[in-house]
């Protein structure tokens, strides 16, 4: 009743011992690692399917022969709005004669981005038509390429005011 056993490791058998728990420990690592990698591909996943099921309530108006095609989405990242212009363009409605205002609204920052349809590619440059609207959010610059301009600001209330920049724009 009194005696308890106890049992040791000395010499070589303590580093073979750790080797082999550290071995293990690795492996453990290792799996849990591409556990959470694996989750997080499908926590992704699953909010773009929510991101892009909102699309249809997207609002087009026409200027002349122009669709002006404009969303605000709340609480997603600016990265996120590039992966909604390219399902916004890969719809045929949205293809030809189209120019696209989104913009996405987090804490107390606004991010923009205009993209142009390739047949008014001639006609319009995104990198050109961003810096108005930027500035009316309280931004400065923005920039990016022909098709697909980025930028942002702090006035999350003046999405209108750019809204109607764009269209002013537009007109001329």
């Amino acid at each position: 009743a009194g005696i308890r056993r106890i049992e040791a490791r000395t010499g070589f058998e303590v580093i073979n011992y750790n080797r082999k728990k550290e071995i293990e420990f690795k492996q453990e690592l290792e799996k849990f690692t591409q556990e959470s990698k694996k989750k997080d591909k499908e926590i992704e996943k699953l909010r773009k399917q929510i991101l892009f099921s909102n699309l249809e309530n997207i609002t087009t108006e026409t200027i002349g022969q122009i669709n002006l095609v404009s969303q605000s989405f709340h609480d997603i990242e600016a990265k996120d709005l590039r992966d909604i212009i390219i399902e916004i363009k890969s719809k045929s409605q949205f293809q030809k004669s189209c120019i696209f205002i989104l913009f996405a609204i987090k804490d107390d920052k606004i991010s923009t981005c205009v993209a142009i349809s390739d047949n008014l590619l001639e006609k319009f440059d995104a990198s050109k038509l961003i810096t108005p609207i930027v500035e009316a959010l309280g931004g400065k610059g923005g920039g990016g390429k022909k098709d697909f301009a980025m930028g942002g600001g702090n006035d999350k209330n003046a999405t209108i005011k750019a809204i109607e920049i764009l269209k002013k724009i537009i007109h001329e």
